[in-house]
């Protein structure tokens, strides 16, 4: 999916993005994009565009870039949460936590 999205500023009406809302005035020439409870998928570049006139082209901004972020869901250790282990035997305890944008930073302390 092309994650580059082009909006011609004089629709006012989004077809097709429901969470997504356009404030402002033809008056002023000045609009917003609302974007109504952010989604992953909402991440992208977003770009605004002046219609073409009698002999002029139209014209574009510079792209700007929505990141979203996801926090992550709470570390678990995989192995379970009791082991046992004869001493001098290795051990090995993985620590995962998932669903982060960014991914998440592990690490692991010993009490």
């Amino acid at each position: 999916m092309d994650k580059r999205r082009l909006w011609t500023w004089a629709q006012q009406k989004l077809k097709g993005f429901d969470r997504y809302k356009m404030s402002g005035s033809d008056e002023e020439g000045d609009f917003t994009l609302d974007i109504e409870n952010v989604q992953l998928e909402d991440d992208a570049q977003y770009q605004c565009q002046v219609g073409a006139a009698y002999d002029a082209p139209p014209i574009r901004s510079r792209y700007a870039t929505l990141t979203v972020t996801i926090p992550p869901e709470a570390p678990i250790i995989s192995n379970g949460v009791t082991l046992e282990s004869e001493e001098h035997k290795m051990v090995t305890l993985e620590c995962v936590s998932i669903g982060g944008k960014p991914a998440a930073e592990v690490e692991m302390h010993i009490s």
